[in-house]
């Protein structure tokens, strides 16, 4: 048998047994699409990956639609919705249902968001309603500190520091919630309200109130001066009065009527004219007779209130330059001055008031008259001869006496004295000033015609 040579190869395959790589499953020879099928897969991958995103999107955005009016709903399409997991476990809390599933809820809520205050402070109600204080506290203590936004562990803890007699951690709280959204007020006031009771609370009260928060005049108004005893009412005032930041003007104005009210006019007129760095020490009536001084809505100073069917303003004077006079504009309609004047503390005695008046045209059945009252009888101690039709500048002087009981404040108003309504039908216009009132036997002092007076008024 003749021997193999050994340059030969040994069961060496051709070519076409075994294919060229490259045109491998192709008998033909042509070239295959390797690249093709990897192609493919991957749009389809794409496509799917769009396609499950998609419903993501409609699915997040349904639930999210739904997550407060139909919670259970917005479940279905979104089970991973927070505000909707967050809204079946409130409903669970206050229908008293399964506390477990509640929890269960909120738990699932604070897995999705993690920063969902609202869960947490589901968790620490639960945990109060377990029984357990300390862990309900922390989860509130939690929720609180990571925002003001949502104000339920806000109020759970102003709550417990009341409960304590934590009044400070109480008004660091309230202040807060009213920061956030003054509508919290209807709530937190009347609480506030009641700390009056505790004379640690009142002095938390007057700690709070003297820093001044935005929220202190509203809080003065509607929950002191209107719903607060008379006791805690003059403790706020008189401490604020004596702080480093008292009363404005707008605070001071309820306080001064709610004192009128009362009859405590002494009273009234002291924590006014302290408060009044233009006000002097002396009681020298009426206040701002040349209208010099800014208004202050005090009734120790003048008031415009409760007026219709006319325009009320101080302007320069016609006629007299560089004085001040009260303008008032009658538009021909019926007109009411419920209260055009000035609060007095007139000893008893017998006075004079003197002043200048000028009218245009001022059309009118039974003129207008500036009359003196007594502040808590109303009975009447002089009024004026009536202004009407045109006149230049006119001094004008008025008698009168104060009783030595039953009048120790006066209302100086000026009055329509209309009996019917069509005899409160007003055209015109009328100016006042030089508002004066001396003491009977005092000595006339010389009118001035300077348009410099005295920085008090008188």
């Amino acid at each position: 048998m003749p021997l193999t040579r050994p340059s030969d190869p040994i069961a060496r395959p051709s070519s076409t047994e075994i294919g060229d790589g490259r045109t491998a499953g192709h008998s033909d020879g042509s070239a295959a699409p390797s690249g093709s099928w990897m192609s493919k897969a991957i749009g389809v991958l794409v496509l799917l990956v769009f396609l499950v995103a998609a419903v993501f999107v409609v699915a997040d955005t349904a639930g999210h639609n739904l997550a407060t009016s139909k919670p259970d709903l917005a479940l279905r399409v979104a089970p991973w919705n927070p505000t909707a997991l967050g809204e079946q476990a409130q409903q669970e809390m206050r229908a008293g249902g399964n506390l477990g599933l509640a929890e269960d809820l909120a738990r699932r809520a604070l897995l999705s968001d993690p920063l969902d205050t609202g869960a947490l402070s589901l968790l620490g109600a639960a945990a109060e309603r377990e029984g357990d204080f300390a862990r309900a506290e922390t989860l509130m203590t939690l929720a609180a500190a990571r925002s003001w936004r949502n104000s339920a562990p806000h109020f759970w803890l102003f709550a417990q520091a009341i409960r304590r007699g934590k009044f400070d951690e109480a008004l660091a709280q309230a202040d807060g919630l009213l920061r956030v959204s003054p509508n919290n007020s209807t709530i937190v006031f009347p609480i506030l309200a009641l700390l009056g009771l505790d004379p640690r609370g009142v002095t938390a009260l007057q700690n709070a109130l003297a820093s001044k928060p935005p929220w202190r005049s509203l809080f003065l108004s509607q929950a002191v001066v209107k719903g607060s005893g008379d006791l805690l009412m003059t403790q706020l005032y008189q401490s604020l009065i004596r702080s480093g930041q008292p009363p404005t003007s707008l605070e001071m104005k309820p306080y001064l009527d709610r004192l009128i009210q009362m009859g405590r006019f002494e009273e009234a007129y002291e924590s006014w004219r302290v408060t009044n760095s233009q006000a002097g020490p002396a009681a020298r009536y009426p206040y701002n007779g040349n209208f010099d001084v800014p208004l202050d809505g005090s009734p120790f100073n003048w008031v415009f209130d409760f007026v219709s069917g006319a325009e009320v303003d101080l302007t320069k004077a016609p006629d007299r330059e560089g004085s001040h006079a009260l303008r008032i504009q009658f538009s021909g309609a019926r007109a009411t001055l419920g209260r055009v004047g000035q609060l007095l503390m007139l000893p008893p005695a017998s006075y004079q008031l003197e002043f200048a008046v000028k009218a245009d045209d001022l059309r009118t059945d039974r003129g207008l008259v500036w009359q003196i009252s007594c502040a808590e009888s109303r009975s009447v101690l002089g009024e004026t001869s009536p202004v009407r039709g045109t006149r230049p500048w006119t001094e004008l002087k008025l008698d009168f006496s104060v009783p030595s009981s039953g009048c120790n404040a006066q209302w100086l108003k000026l009055i329509l004295p209309a009996r019917t309504a069509s005899e409160s039908e007003i055209e015109g216009e009328v100016w006042f000033q030089r508002f004066r009132i001396t003491p009977e036997g005092a000595p006339t002092e010389p009118r001035a015609t300077s348009t410099k007076s005295d920085p008090r008024g008188f």
